[in-house]
């Protein structure tokens, strides 16, 4: 993320929302994936071995993106046979 231009401490951010949303969990042991406090973990520890660097929305390709995403349409529906 960061060599893209984004915040990646903004990721941590994602994973302390996911782990705010409380619920059940499974033991760290039984997941084939890292727990969301143990990824906003890792991300934070990675982030302070990096350079300082500031980071905003309008880095990367994001407004390129935007642009190209705002002209996408939903297509419109096509009419079903009706059933026999």
């Amino acid at each position: 993320m960061s060599e893209a231009g984004y915040d990646p401490m903004q990721l941590a951010a994602f994973f302390d929302k996911l782990n705010a949303g409380g619920g059940a969990h499974a033991p760290q042991f039984l997941s084939d994936h890292p727990n969301p406090e143990n990824r906003e973990k890792a991300i934070s520890q990675e982030v302070q071995r990096m350079p300082a660097q500031r980071y905003g929305y309008q880095t990367g390709d994001f407004q390129r993106m935007k642009q190209i995403v705002s002209n996408i349409h939903e297509p419109k529906p096509t009419p079903q046979a009706p059933a026999q």
